[in-house]
């Protein structure tokens, strides 16, 4: 006993000795940094590192030491020192050193190397298998736009020619259309059964020689529906058989709300060759002030976007990109959260719907709205104001139970409301009872 108290008092000082150099040197480097003195944190950084105990620390520090070299501007000595980083255990040191290396890239306008470190900060993240959808692109597949919206308007604009007919599946969000003859292309409406899933054997029945493209957007806005992969397997089929592109908007594909299998139909073998992939922050992430979207196109294809872009807009703010790759590499903690009230206000609301006579909707899956069939109170009035259209309902509704609803009419869903959950649970709950009073008051 008395000789393991001995060895512990002697061993103690000499741990200490040894630990305090490598503690007081970060603490000196962390106080100058914070001070904006670059120059002496990255000394205080590098004498620290001889005294380094372990891997996990040294890559702290390397972290640390390119931390201060892009604050000086030393940006390829930066990038180096991240890389060393990597050598950490921890996931998120990682990340966020992919995530300075790409910013490093940036400021040397690597803008290759950039796109590759944000993608390796992005297959971090433990949302990444889930979102990749087995897909990988290189940063030549990628293009960068002002929000989804124009990535759309680039891939209609890039593959649709004059006279091409493009098959749409009902209900469709309001924009698809007018993109669709902007670039001189026909609309081809595709319906859908009554839980508005695409018909397929009529969608086979419409395409003809002159049919060149598909949009298809799921999870979907207006609906919520979901497709899974048994239909997305068959609707690439027959897209194969008959040479038909598709451009497919994915952005709500982190907002879904159900277990079943969900793929791309860019990962369906042989159809990456034949697909755009739509996507942006402005769903997942709630950035859609940022104006951030992206594709993800054959290399050809996206190399002709690039140029049309190039003449048109440009590039999107560099600030935000910056934001998006932040949010992209940040994890999905906050998304998960944000699901779940989701999901909470989509089934209080699905189930507050279905006890209102007269109105009825099915269940969504995923991004969030939903679409109340009203089509029972036409014909009928409310304080003499006659109801014979989805425009009808809304606009009565407005005026008499001050509840905003978009008309189904946008939608190419004349007997629907659409509505949104992204509201307060309190503001979601107060609404629907006031068109439940509506609706009483109908006659």
């Amino acid at each position: 006993m008395r000789m393991r108290k001995l060895l512990i008092i002697i061993i103690t000082p000499l741990l200490i000795s040894w630990i305090d150099p490598f503690r007081d040197e970060i603490s000196r480097g962390n106080a100058n940094y914070h001070n904006k003195k670059y120059e002496e944190s990255l000394k205080n950084y590098e004498k620290s590192s001889d005294y380094a105990p372990d891997k996990k620390s040294r890559a702290s520090l390397a972290f640390n030491r390119g931390d201060a070299r892009f604050k000086l501007g030393e940006y390829d000595k930066a990038v180096e020192n991240f890389r060393q980083s990597l050598e950490s255990e921890d996931p998120d040191v990682q990340k966020k050193a992919f995530l300075n290396m790409g910013n490093s890239y940036l400021q040397m306008k690597k803008y290759d190397e950039a796109v590759e470190a944000y993608v390796n900060a992005l297959k971090i993240d433990p949302g990444y298998e889930k979102a990749k959808k087995n897909l990988e692109y290189k940063p030549s597949n990628i293009i960068v736009s002002n929000g989804a919206k124009h990535s759309l308007y680039n891939a209609i604009m890039a593959i649709v020619e004059e006279g091409d007919e493009v098959l749409l599946p009902m209900p469709y969000w309001v924009s698809y259309p007018e993109l669709i003859k902007l670039a001189g292309g026909k609309v081809v409406f595709v319906p859908c059964d009554e839980k508005f899933v695409i018909d397929l054997d009529a969608m086979e029945k419409l395409i003809t020689d002159k049919t060149s493209t598909l949009i298809l957007n799921n999870p979907s806005n207006p609906t919520g529906v979901v497709l899974g992969k048994d239909i997305i397997e068959k609707l690439a089929h027959i897209c194969i058989e008959n040479n038909i592109n598709v451009i497919s908007d994915e952005i709500y594909d982190q907002l879904i709300y159900t277990d079943k299998e969900v793929p791309s139909v860019a990962s369906v073998n042989g159809m990456k060759d034949k697909t755009i992939v739509i996507n942006g922050v402005s769903k997942t992430y709630s950035m859609t002030g940022w104006r951030i979207g992206y594709l993800a196109a054959p290399e050809e294809v996206a190399k002709a976007i690039n140029s049309m872009q190039s003449q048109t807009t440009s590039g999107p703010n560099s600030i935000a990109q910056y934001a998006s790759a932040e949010a992209l590499s940040g994890g999905m903690d906050a998304v998960e959260e944000m699901k779940k009230a989701f999901r909470d206000r989509k089934n209080a609301a699905v189930e507050l719907i279905q006890k209102i006579d007269g109105l009825s909707c099915i269940v969504p899956e995923g991004a969030f709205y939903i679409m109340i069939n009203v089509s029972k109170l036409y014909g009928k009035k409310v304080n003499g104001k006659p109801i014979k259209t989805s425009m009808d309902f809304a606009s009565v509704l407005l005026e008499e139970s001050l509840v905003a609803v978009i008309p189904g009419e946008a939608f190419g869903a004349p007997e629907y409301i659409r509505i949104s959950y992204t509201a307060s649970m309190e503001n979601i709950l107060r609404g629907l009872s006031r068109i439940e009073d509506f609706v009483k008051k109908c006659e």
